[in-house]
């Protein structure tokens, strides 16, 4: 039985890796039809890496936002013209954004040359009223301490105790991002993700909280985004003592340090563990 031909099928997997080489998807479509579904499938799982870290370079090259800025398609080289920094290769950058548009992640239209356009689903790639985006999700995890995590998951199997992480790194993922700013930087902005613009839309849960206490808070964005909708609320932002060393000072927002597997502090009539 055929899969469902839009993002998933074999074919499409084959072609978005062979898109980079310039190879022939006719010619790769060939030779995939007469194999079996068995091999077609496992070929498929070979080839998914691929995707995210095509995903992540188009997010490197801000082509979500430079799109969302436009109300009409562009084409490759106006989306290149538009990437800051040094000359951008037009034609490598086409062959990126023709083989994401195989996945719906951009709209083609036109032929010669094509245009490009955002989806509901790069939408979400795009920096928000708010500047968040679920950019930040991919980067995390496309970034080399998460690959470089995932090559040890056999050890957890093999070895009683293992921690992939502390077996790639010697020390626990927090104690990482404390000492590498930039990707723990690169979490926190991930765990800040646009999700609760929709939670406080359709959730009228906080209207009857008085002290919120936000574990693993952050910066205190969400803390800041309910106390908007529900000025009532004073909040508790807590988190491990650098996160909270970065935190601004907001009005009615109170950032407390600690580890929330020792202790969470008390006081709170609701806790939020997003």
């Amino acid at each position: 039985m055929r899969r469902n031909a839009r993002v998933s099928s074999p074919l499409q997997q084959i072609n978005f890796a062979l898109a980079f080489s310039g190879i022939s998807s006719n010619m790769a479509g060939q030779n995939c039809y007469t194999q079996n579904e068995s091999t077609q499938a496992l070929l498929e799982l070979s080839y998914l890496c691929t995707f995210p870290m095509a995903v992540k370079a188009a997010i490197l090259l801000k082509v979500p936002d430079i799109l969302s800025t436009e109300s009409t398609p562009l084409t490759a080289k106006q989306i290149a013209d538009r990437i800051p920094g040094t000359a951008t290769s037009e034609a490598k950058l086409e062959r990126l954004l023709l083989a994401l548009s195989t996945y719906g992640l951009f709209a083609v239209s036109g032929s010669n040359p094509r245009s490009y356009s955002l989806t509901p689903m790069s939408r979400l790639l795009a920096k928000d009223e708010n500047g968040l985006s679920l950019s930040s999700m991919f980067l995390l995890n496309t970034e080399t301490s998460h690959l470089e995590t995932l090559q040890h998951l056999h050890e957890a199997v093999l070895e009683e105790g293992v921690v992939p992480f502390e077996k790639a790194y010697g020390q626990s993922v927090f104690q990482y991002f404390e000492q590498n700013i930039q990707m723990g930087g690169i979490f926190y902005s991930a765990m800040s993700n646009p999700s609760m613009k929709y939670v406080l839309k359709n959730y009228d849960g906080f209207k009857d909280v008085k002290i919120l206490v936000d574990v693993g808070g952050g910066t205190g964005l969400n803390c800041n985004m309910i106390k908007a909708h529900y000025p009532h609320i004073s909040a508790i932002n807590f988190d491990l003592p650098f996160v909270i060393a970065k935190a601004t000072k907001m009005p009615g927002i109170e950032h407390r340090g600690g580890s929330m597997f020792k202790c969470v502090p008390y006081g709170g009539d609701a806790i939020l563990l997003k």
